[in-house]
């Protein structure tokens, strides 16, 4: 279903739109609903990808470089980015990976900034900048020695906003639906139409609910990466 299709539907769900399907009303335009097909589209893709993590989740694996403490991001925004699991293996004889947890840098470095305070057993990253922009990860305490494919990084990216009238989500076709009732629910709200609102809402709920219990994976439900080619990796080697 294209964001055209999305937005004529919701249009006319909601009195929006005339009968030739111009937008006239002046609260609601169809830039405020193409805004909230957004904000669902990504919600609901989250929450998709986090039952059926084959859909949208991706890992990578990196070879850690001695005293290198930044691993940086290629063409990515933080926005975009949703990490699930980060390991590392500090020593080329180590079994498993130790999971790496997410601390602000002024948590990281509250009372000094040396970084012989970190134990290896507890190893934390915090998201940062290089000096040329360039957005990626920072790992306390730093390598301190060259480990191939030392560091594990599991993430899902978030699709990039529709806003071509042809553009699809990339979401099941029943999962567009729920999306759908929720963005009508969304609009009768901004209209201070708090009955429309709450049934549209309970409606919404119903079907989001209908949709996880009765949804079965199919071979035709392909993931395809939004801005992404599929050679990428999200770290400078």
């Amino acid at each position: 279903m294209t964001l055209e299709n999305i937005d004529l539907k919701v249009g006319r769900k909601c009195q929006l739109v005339d009968s030739d399907g111009a937008f006239v009303d002046g609260n609601v335009t169809e830039a405020d609903v193409i805004s909230f097909v957004n904000d669902r589209y990504k919600q609901l893709y989250l929450k998709f990808t986090n039952k059926y993590p084959w859909f949208g989740q991706y890992y990578e694996t990196v070879d850690l470089v001695e005293d290198q403490e930044f691993y940086s991001f290629e063409d990515l925004s933080l926005d975009l980015l949703v990490p699930n699991y980060a390991g590392i293996k500090y020593t080329s004889t180590d079994s498993d990976f130790t999971k790496i947890v997410r601390r602000e840098r002024n948590n990281l470095f509250r009372v000094n900034t040396g970084k012989d305070q970190f134990d290896k057993s507890y190893p934390y990253y915090n998201y940062a900048r290089d000096t040329d922009g360039d957005v990626g990860i920072t790992i306390s305490p730093t390598p301190d020695a060259d480990v191939t494919d030392g560091l594990y990084f599991e993430y899902i990216i978030l699709p990039s906003d529709l806003s071509g009238s042809g553009e699809s989500p990339n979401l099941p076709e029943g999962l567009q639906t729920v999306m759908i009732a929720y963005v009508i629910s969304d609009v009768w709200e901004t209209k201070r139409d708090w009955s429309n609102s709450n049934q549209a809402y309970n409606r919404a709920l119903m079907v989001d609910k209908e949709f996880f219990e009765h949804y079965r994976p199919k071979t035709s439900d392909t993931p395809v990466k939004y801005g992404i080619n599929k050679s990428f990796n999200p770290f400078n080697r």
